[in-house]
């Protein structure tokens, strides 16, 4: 059952959402401010927040940003629900990834389907692929798409970057030997920006390319898979930081 998290200080509001969303099928926790929000939020794990921008003690804006410092909540779904048509421009600054945006009076069946994109896209592990050779990354998106993971593709080591700045992938498979920009620099930026520091990477590499340890500790990469690499090996390496970065 999925899992909604409103965070809503109206109370008629409150109850005619909780009936809504309740009669669609899902579990739905109430709080009334930003800190009962944050307290739900980390004890009961949501599949998505609703978040109301306007809150007594605080409000929605400052407690995504709250959210997002905390690493199991960083990845977390808000939808922003606001009587205020500006707000939606707020989409994407700062801390705003995986944020989206209702406006007041909500249409519910509307609603309904936000939740359920948003909820279909986290039960699906996105990795992004990185390599200069194209036959690669297609190879590397059959494989993992015949198992459940989306795949993003990036060509270059500052397209990767660029790449996991927007869309903030589970992992990253990232090829070592690149022009311009290249896996160990890549790395670097990426294990050196707060948006980005916590993503698993993961370098293909030639085992002659491991001659550097000290590029290889500079990079900060998470382990590293020799080409021509093993899809089972690769997949097992996936999972493994899947789950550790849970």
């Amino acid at each position: 059952m999925i899992r909604v998290l409103l965070i809503d200080d109206d109370p008629d509001f409150a109850r005619l959402a909780m009936l809504r969303l309740e009669g669609f099928g899902y579990e739905v926790l109430l709080a009334h401010n930003t800190l009962q929000g944050l307290v739900k939020a980390r004890a009961a794990k949501p599949d998505v927040v609703l978040l109301d921008i306007m809150l007594p003690e605080g409000n929605g804006i400052d407690l995504i940003h709250d959210m997002r410092a905390e690493t199991g909540l960083k990845h977390l779904p808000i939808i922003l629900v606001s009587g205020h048509e500006k707000e939606k421009h707020l989409k994407g600054r700062g801390h705003m990834e995986h944020v989206d945006y209702m406006q007041k009076p909500v249409d519910f069946n509307a609603l309904k389907l936000l939740i359920d994109q948003w909820t279909a896209r986290r039960s699906e592990p996105c990795v992004l692929a990185v390599d200069d050779e194209p036959e690669i990354v297609d190879l590397v998106q059959l494989r993992l798409e015949m198992h459940g993971y989306r795949v993003l593709k990036a060509y270059d080591g500052a397209q990767a970057v660029a790449t996991a700045h927007d869309k903030h992938p589970d992992l990253i498979l990232l090829d070592l030997m690149m022009p311009n920009v290249d896996g160990y620099e890549a790395c670097h930026r990426l294990k050196s920006d707060v948006r980005t520091q916590d993503i698993p990477v993961i370098l293909f590499t030639a085992k002659t390319q491991m001659a550097d340890p000290e590029k290889w500790r500079e990079s900060r990469a998470d382990d590293f898979i020799l080409k021509p690499f093993d899809p089972k090996d690769l997949l097992e390496k996936i999972k493994f930081h899947l789950q550790k970065r849970r």
